[in-house]
């Protein structure tokens, strides 16, 4: 099997061959990897020769989005304008909007700053799913960027992990807030139900 240390000396070697670079970022997708310099590079060069970007087929779409993604983490916002324009070109003119494109949104407004209008993204997919995991745990990221309590933040985590209780990175969140709070007790509740 290749690894992904192999795949980025390949690209690297050959930084014009669009094929070894979709291969990584492939690759970083399908292990779940957090490489955002390495897909903001590549993605960019790919998307960017609209030959390469033609080759992808429907993949070209996954690698907008994972560039987006990629782009928001290092704050590019000239690479992050273009992705999110391509795929709302392509994907928002539905008259009912798509989840994973209200999702993407979200992210983009949290990016800005633009705590309010994240919020009322991730509200209208609870709407429709009351039990996406996803877009309770943005709710509960925009509280932590919003510089909310420690008990709202708790009282989020605590209504996520009352549907999801087996998250244990919501456990670990929980854990850190009660701790950060001096509530020993409660965060020695949170790391037992890790174990």
């Amino acid at each position: 099997m290749t690894s992904y240390a192999e795949l980025k000396t390949a690209a690297d070697a050959a930084p014009r061959d669009f094929s070894k670079a979709t291969a990584l970022l492939k690759f970083v997708r399908g292990h779940q990897l957090r490489k955002p310099a390495v897909v903001a590079r590549y993605g960019a060069a790919i998307l960017n020769d609209r030959r390469a970007a033609s080759r992808l087929g429907d993949e070209v779409w996954s690698v907008y989005e994972q560039t987006l993604l990629a782009a928001l983490d290092v704050d590019d916002g000239e690479l992050r304008d273009a992705c999110e324009a391509a795929i709302l070109e392509r994907f928002d003119s539905a008259s009912t909007p798509s989840q994973r494109v209200e999702r993407l949104k979200g992210l983009v407004a949290e990016a800005a700053g633009d705590w309010d209008a994240a919020m009322a993204r991730y509200a209208g997919l609870l709407e429709g799913n009351a039990a996406n995991a996803a877009a309770l745990k943005r709710e509960i990221c925009v509280l932590k960027g919003r510089g909310a309590k420690p008990d709202k933040v708790a009282e989020a985590l605590n209504g996520y992990l009352a549907k999801f209780q087996s998250d244990s990175g919501a456990w670990q969140a929980l854990a850190e807030v009660h701790a950060g709070a001096l509530r020993f007790p409660d965060a020695v509740f949170c790391y037992e139900e890790l174990a």
